[in-house]
């Protein structure tokens, strides 16, 4: 019988593999908003109030109604802020139960930020940052939000501003938000930003000696972003989010920086998602990074896959809308601004075509095997890795895989790219803002950046290898990196001697990889264009995790019994990972995430070449059998 299983796991399996292979979509299953919202968390009451009706699904404005118009916050005239501040005002002064009262539209972005909504027909919180949704679902909630505004003071060409950030003529608070005694003003605002806004790493004293120098760093912190996500959709937007999938499978490039520093930057309520939108600044904010979705659209020269996968479009949210209706939102609803009835004016886009800074003070030397990382580290402190590439390939993505944190720290660290006894480039940032909640929220993601452009500005094409370096900014020793590579290949997998997974022909190649992931129950979830480390010649990596208890990491394990290694990890305590070691057929990567010393007496559960960690001395690993894991 448990040969029987692990072949109709394997067959079932192989058989998505080849579909995603050949562009054939394996499966439909879009993440669809259970509309039941429920106040988990004592920290946090955010739900909207029921609604009587029934939900309804959303039917576009009418095209012939006038186009609004938004336009930049600090080029609005005298009318234009009035307008909205009156109409803020307006949705204050609503009581508290109903649905368009301002605390009520900001928590809306609170429900769906502390796993108050669940994905319909499963037992699984709803995520919309770090998935390829941040962006339709921001833009759904600005949508509705601007059309109750408008409905408020009864103007149907009431179009929200964005904060211009982009342009040095907006990099500091807007001067509508600066009014104590307006509706748009927030008084927990750090007031730095009255001088300043940082993208991202370019703080200073906010002179006039140096303010110009730190508006020519948010230029280039907006060029990097920009280009490190803008060839794919998956790199722009985020990473692939279906029905079933564990939460955070890696924000988009604009999510991680721009959005984050400008939210840390504001402080306070925008600092955590949670309040972020009690600031009514939030919603310029985000008007600015639905800007960039429309600069990215209108830019020739990308991959737009993700628009013909029918798990995106038919992606599902609810809102109240101008008419006190709950209405059901489709992904497929939200890709044009004019079907909604808005667009954007128009402003220069400084950013877009200057040089990218190389550093060339110092050299980057390439390590021997003694000085070599070993993944996992904690990145308490820089971490310099020689990574390999393959000469002469068009396109080269970076992952920084396995990131693994708590949900509720804040962590920030930078990617450099450089080259061996040459310069190197800033080529991305990772950025979590913290989330409030009274246990630990445990999160394991990852990062993707397109470096080409970077690997031929520091003029390393013909170079076999890069020298990348993580630089810890906040939290650094909160987070925890799996590994860093370039995938070199893409090669469906082959399945031979009928138990036993095994890549195409070459050792190291980047394959499309299965993993079982089980939080609180089993589940699988295959992760396409993952850094799949290949493990041994022909082994493939197949890993399965239990961040609940023991039994949910053992019953993964069992599902993958016949595979050549397992990882197993629990977000408990050591003897949770203990109890259930030994399922694994043929090796287990044990992760017990007790002291250290009761870490080091849990990694000998196995005889088959696990390994310990404790959390209070993360960075001493215990091999405790380094004996044959299978093949690898």
């Amino acid at each position: 019988m448990a040969s029987w299983v692990a072949n109709t796991h394997a067959a079932v399996a192989m058989v998505l593999l080849l579909l995603m292979q050949f562009g054939l979509p394996a499966r439909s299953k879009p993440v669809i908003t259970d509309p039941k919202c429920v106040d988990y968390d004592p920290f946090d009451r955010c739900c909207p109030p029921p609604s009587p009706k029934k939900i309804v699904n959303f039917k576009p404005p009418p095209q012939s109604s006038p186009l609004r118009v938004r336009r930049p916050a600090h080029a609005l005239g005298p009318e234009e802020a009035r307008k909205y501040a009156r109409a803020t005002a307006l949705m204050r002064a609503l009581p508290h139960n109903h649905p368009w009262n301002f605390f009520r539209q900001s928590n809306v972005h609170c429900a769906y930020c502390s796993r108050s909504y669940f994905q319909l027909g499963h037992n699984y919180p709803l995520e919309i940052h770090g998935t390829w949704h941040f962006f339709t679902w921001h833009r759904a909630y600005l949508y509705f939000y601007e059309r109750i505004l408008g409905k408020l003071i009864n103007d149907t060409s009431f179009a929200l501003p964005f904060w211009n950030w982009d342009d040095p003529s907006g990099m500091s608070i807007p001067p509508i938000y600066r009014d104590h005694s307006s509706s748009l003003f927030n008084p927990t605002r750090n007031p730095d930003g009255l001088k300043f806004i940082s993208l991202g790493g370019c703080e200073g004293n906010n002179t006039l000696e140096s303010l110009p120098k730190q508006r020519q760093c948010n230029l280039q912190v907006m060029h990097r972003q920009f280009i490190s996500g803008f060839k794919s959709s998956l790199l722009f937007f985020g990473g692939q989010y279906r029905a079933g999938d564990r939460s955070l499978p890696g924000g988009g490039s604009i999510e991680g920086s721009p959005h984050g520093p400008v939210h840390l930057t504001v402080g306070s309520d925008m600092s955590a998602l949670e309040t972020a939108a009690q600031d009514p600044i939030f919603f310029a904010h985000h008007g600015n990074i639905d800007r960039l979705w429309e600069i990215w659209e209108s830019t020739p020269g990308k991959k737009r896959e993700i628009f013909s996968d029918n798990d995106f479009l038919d992606a599902s949210f609810v809102f109240w809308d101008e008419n006190k209706q709950v209405v059901r939102i489709r992904v497929r609803d939200l890709i044009d601004t004019r079907k909604l009835g808005y667009v954007y004016e128009e402003v220069p886009l400084r950013w877009m075509n200057i040089k990218t800074t190389v550093e060339k003070a110092g050299a980057f030397v390439a390590m021997d095997e003694k000085e070599a990382v070993r993944f996992p580290v904690l990145l308490s402190s820089q971490v310099t890795v020689n990574v390999a590439r393959k000469v002469g390939k068009k396109e080269e993505i970076l992952v920084v895989s396995d990131i693994a944190l708590d949900g509720r720290d804040y962590v920030w660290f930078k990617v450099y790219v450089g080259r061996v006894r040459g310069g190197r480039v800033e080529a991305g940032c990772f950025i979590h803002m913290q989330r409030r909640a009274n246990k630990k929220i445990p999160v394991v993601t990852k990062l993707q950046l397109d470096i080409t452009q970077f690997v031929e500005d520091i003029r390393a094409d013909g170079d076999d290898q890069v020298v990348v370096t993580l630089v810890p900014k906040v939290g650094g020793d909160k987070v925890a990196i799996g590994g860093v590579s370039i995938p070199v290949k893409r090669a469906a997998i082959n399945m031979l001697e009928g138990e036993r997974w095994r890549s195409f022909k070459e050792r190291s190649v980047w394959i499309f990889a299965v993993e079982f992931w089980t939080s609180g129950g089993v589940r699988e979830t295959l992760r396409a264009l993952e850094d799949a480390r290949s493990c041994g010649a022909r082994g493939v990596r197949i890993g399965a995790w239990g961040t609940g208890d023991e039994r949910s990491a053992g019953e993964g394990a069992e599902l993958v019994e016949r595979v050549d290694t397992c990882r197993m990890w629990s977000g408990r305590d050591h003897m949770s990972a203990r109890r259930k070691c030994g399922l694994v057929a043929f090796g287990c990567g044990l992760e017990a995430q007790g002291a250290s010393t009761e870490a080091q007496s849990a990694g000998g559960c196995t005889g088959r070449g696990s390994r310990a960690k404790g959390d209070r001395d993360w960075l001493h690993w215990t091999q405790c059998d380094r004996r044959s894991v299978g093949r690898s």
